[in-house]
Protein backbone atom coordinates (compact mmCIF):
# COMPACT_ATOMS: atom_id res chain seq x y z
CA UNK A 1 0.00 0.00 0.00
CA UNK A 2 3.00 2.34 0.24
CA UNK A 3 3.10 2.86 -3.51
CA UNK A 4 -0.60 3.55 -4.02
CA UNK A 5 -1.62 4.62 -7.50
CA UNK A 6 -0.17 8.06 -7.99
CA UNK A 7 -2.43 10.83 -9.20
CA UNK A 8 -0.06 12.21 -11.81
CA UNK A 9 -0.32 9.41 -14.38
CA UNK A 10 -3.34 10.86 -16.25
CA UNK A 11 -1.72 14.31 -16.16
CA UNK A 12 1.22 13.16 -18.28
CA UNK A 13 -0.89 13.81 -21.37
CA UNK A 14 -0.53 17.50 -20.47
CA UNK A 15 3.14 17.30 -21.43
CA UNK A 16 1.92 17.50 -25.02
CA UNK A 17 -0.57 20.35 -24.62
CA UNK A 18 -0.35 23.68 -26.36
CA UNK A 19 0.05 25.73 -23.22
CA UNK A 20 3.36 26.00 -21.43
CA UNK A 21 1.56 26.48 -18.12
CA UNK A 22 -0.13 23.05 -18.35
CA UNK A 23 3.13 21.46 -19.42
CA UNK A 24 5.05 22.97 -16.51
CA UNK A 25 2.36 21.92 -14.05
CA UNK A 26 2.48 18.34 -15.39
CA UNK A 27 6.29 18.33 -15.09
CA UNK A 28 6.11 19.57 -11.50
CA UNK A 29 3.61 16.87 -10.55
CA UNK A 30 5.71 14.25 -12.37
CA UNK A 31 8.91 15.24 -10.54
CA UNK A 32 7.17 15.21 -7.16
CA UNK A 33 5.61 11.84 -7.88
CA UNK A 34 8.92 10.37 -9.04
CA UNK A 35 10.60 11.56 -5.83
CA UNK A 36 7.76 9.92 -3.89
CA UNK A 37 8.26 6.60 -5.74
CA UNK A 38 12.04 6.64 -5.15
CA UNK A 39 11.55 7.55 -1.48
CA UNK A 40 9.02 4.78 -0.90
CA UNK A 41 11.25 2.25 -2.64
CA UNK A 42 14.09 3.28 -0.33
CA UNK A 43 11.77 2.92 2.70
CA UNK A 44 10.78 -0.57 1.59
CA UNK A 45 14.41 -1.56 1.14
CA UNK A 46 15.24 -0.35 4.65
CA UNK A 47 12.30 -2.33 6.09
CA UNK A 48 13.46 -5.51 4.36
CA UNK A 49 17.23 -5.19 4.89
CA UNK A 50 17.44 -8.57 6.57
CA UNK A 51 16.03 -10.40 3.54
CA UNK A 52 17.97 -11.02 0.40
CA UNK A 53 14.93 -10.59 -1.82
CA UNK A 54 11.38 -9.34 -1.86
CA UNK A 55 8.71 -8.87 -4.50
CA UNK A 56 6.93 -5.61 -5.21
CA UNK A 57 3.94 -5.78 -7.53
CA UNK A 58 3.20 -2.39 -9.03
CA UNK A 59 1.80 -0.39 -11.92
CA UNK A 60 3.78 -0.04 -15.14
CA UNK A 61 4.11 3.71 -14.64
CA UNK A 62 5.91 3.17 -11.34
CA UNK A 63 8.34 0.92 -13.23
CA UNK A 64 8.69 3.57 -15.95
CA UNK A 65 9.41 6.17 -13.29
CA UNK A 66 12.15 4.01 -11.73
CA UNK A 67 13.72 3.31 -15.13
CA UNK A 68 13.58 7.02 -16.02
CA UNK A 69 15.22 7.94 -12.72
CA UNK A 70 17.99 5.38 -13.12
CA UNK A 71 18.74 6.40 -16.72
CA UNK A 72 18.09 10.18 -16.50
CA UNK A 73 15.23 9.93 -18.98
CA UNK A 74 12.94 12.92 -19.45
CA UNK A 75 9.22 12.67 -18.64
CA UNK A 76 8.41 13.00 -22.34
CA UNK A 77 10.57 9.97 -23.09
CA UNK A 78 9.51 8.08 -19.95
CA UNK A 79 5.95 7.65 -21.12
CA UNK A 80 7.29 5.90 -24.24
CA UNK A 81 8.96 3.14 -22.20
CA UNK A 82 7.17 -0.10 -22.97
CA UNK A 83 5.94 -2.29 -20.14
CA UNK A 84 3.91 -5.47 -20.46
CA UNK A 85 1.36 -6.93 -18.08
CA UNK A 86 3.27 -9.21 -15.67
CA UNK A 87 6.63 -8.02 -17.07
CA UNK A 88 9.39 -8.54 -14.52
CA UNK A 89 11.79 -5.73 -13.72
CA UNK A 90 14.56 -6.56 -11.27
CA UNK A 91 16.48 -4.07 -9.17
CA UNK A 92 19.65 -4.58 -7.15
CA UNK A 93 19.73 -2.27 -4.17
CA UNK A 94 23.15 -1.22 -2.87
CA UNK A 95 24.32 -0.54 0.66
CA UNK A 96 24.64 3.11 -0.38
CA UNK A 97 20.89 3.52 -0.85
CA UNK A 98 20.93 3.41 -4.64
CA UNK A 99 19.72 0.80 -7.06
CA UNK A 100 20.62 -0.56 -10.46
CA UNK A 101 18.20 -2.16 -12.88
CA UNK A 102 19.37 -5.64 -13.81
CA UNK A 103 16.35 -6.84 -15.78
CA UNK A 104 13.59 -4.86 -17.49
CA UNK A 105 10.12 -5.96 -18.61
CA UNK A 106 11.08 -9.63 -18.91
CA UNK A 107 8.11 -11.63 -20.24
CA UNK A 108 9.82 -14.97 -20.92
CA UNK A 109 7.42 -16.59 -18.46
CA UNK A 110 4.53 -15.80 -20.84
CA UNK A 111 6.02 -17.64 -23.81
CA UNK A 112 5.28 -21.32 -24.25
Amino acid sequence: HLLREIIFWPDLKNLYTNTEEERQRALTVYKRSQEHVIGKLHDLMMQHQSSNNFVLVTHGNVIRSLIAHENNISPEEMIKIETHHTGITELDYTDHGTFTITRTDDIKHLKS
